[in-house]
């Protein structure tokens, strides 16, 4: 199974849930998505959308259960992917396609990809061959050293 999550970002991320009838031909596996605000959910009868996930067990669960998680690079998904052990690929939202304020889940991805936590993709056929390969195990970061990547993370992102 492959789980989709875009966060609850009021702006949805109609790109990525795009991407996933095209995963779901590929793949030939399930896939559940948690939603968001995104305002269109394609049809596919492999997918199963969900607006949000009633709980955060649950959400875990999912995480747990999933041979890949997609999602955006957003701090929570991350530190929730990696905490769990999950294979995670990141499709940041880009600033000029109005998807966020401004770049940092690029510059989060790019940091977080750099260190070998998570891989990163930007088009479809990037993140199909991502998820076609069999994941390795996921990397476990040293105590302290995956709060300092997002300290460092968000330092370079505050206003000076």
């Amino acid at each position: 199974m492959i789980f989709v999550t875009v966060g609850t970002h009021p702006v949805g991320f109609q790109r990525l849930l795009n991407y996933t009838p095209r995963i779901a031909d590929a793949l030939e596996e399930a896939i559940i998505t948690q939603a968001g605000n995104t305002p269109y959910l394609p049809p596919h009868e492999a997918i199963t959308h969900h607006r949000t996930i009633e709980s955060d067990d649950r959400m875990q669960q999912f995480i747990q259960q999933a041979r890949w998680v997609v999602g955006h690079a957003g701090a929570g998904t991350i530190l929730t992917s990696i905490r769990n052990g999950a294979n995670l690929v990141c499709v940041p939202r880009e600033h000029q396609r109005n998807e966020h304020i401004d770049n940092h889940q690029e510059q989060t991805a790019q940091k977080f990809q750099k260190n070998g936590f998570i891989d990163v993709a930007r088009d479809p056929d990037t993140l199909i061959s991502i998820l076609q390969r069999d994941p390795a195990p996921a990397p476990t970061p040293p105590p302290g050293r995956l709060v300092q990547h997002l300290q460092d993370s968000i330092a370079t992102h505050e206003p000076t």
